[in-house]
């Protein structure tokens, strides 16, 4: 669901996903509010919120970052409203390999998080959001990309490989390039990232330490970073 900070009654107003519904209970401010709008509905983000009185806007979000679930919106004193609109999206933005952006859509992508079993993930999409520790290694049965989100974290600790793909790895960062990838093994033999096929690191911030192996290895391909 979408829940307001303050809330000041503003979940009685009418609010809709995709488009602006009359109010049950309309609104005005005494002075200068500072709003925060959340969303809760899991694999959603916010694109645009807008206060309006009818057809007239009020206030309104700016410059929201790829994958948003929760913005501020300041509205000035005084000002009356019977409208809100929030805008969500479940695309998925990234940055492809020459520097434009693409996008994933709903179905088109997996979104790893701390409890997924990553130990034999097949081929395809995935997405890091937050931060997700893994204490083994991640692997990829398939053809793999993997998106960094901006301010993701993703941390791999294994004695053996950090990432495994039994075919090609691309990684891709987003616009900010503020994802971040650490993968540790311990290992006699441990490789951060290995590889049957290539390795393409397009964006994101990759770190792979091996204690006695190889940061990152490629059997049968090749090892490219971009950026």
């Amino acid at each position: 669901g979408i829940t307001f900070t303050p809330n000041q009654e503003l979940d009685k107003t009418g609010k809709n996903e995709n488009d602006g519904t009359p109010s049950t209970t309309a609104f005005r401010t005494e002075k200068n509010t500072t709003f925060t709008v959340s969303v809760g509905k899991e694999g959603f983000y916010l694109k645009s919120v807008t206060f309006k009185e009818d057809n007239t806007e009020k206030a309104s979000s700016s410059n929201i970052a790829p994958n948003s679930t929760s913005i501020s919106v300041s509205v000035p004193k005084n000002k009356f409203f019977n409208y809100i609109t929030v805008v969500l999206t479940n695309d998925f933005p990234y940055i492809d390999e020459n520097g434009k952006e693409q996008i994933r859509k709903p179905g088109e992508y997996t979104v790893l998080t701390s409890l997924t079993d990553v130990s034999n993930l097949g081929g395809g999409w995935y997405v890091v959001q937050g931060k997700v520790k893994y204490s083994n290694q991640v692997k990829f049965s398939g053809d793999a990309h993997l998106i960094l989100a901006d301010g993701a974290e993703m941390v791999v600790e294994s004695e053996t490989y950090g990432i495994r793909a039994d075919k090609n790895l691309t990684i891709y960062g987003q616009n900010g390039q503020s994802g971040v990838l650490n993968d540790t093994t311990n290992g006699t033999n441990g490789i951060g990232i290995y590889s049957k096929g290539d390795v393409t690191i397009i964006g994101g911030t990759v770190t792979d330490t091996s204690t006695n192996g190889n940061g990152i290895y490629s059997h049968s391909g090749d090892i490219t970073i971009i950026g």
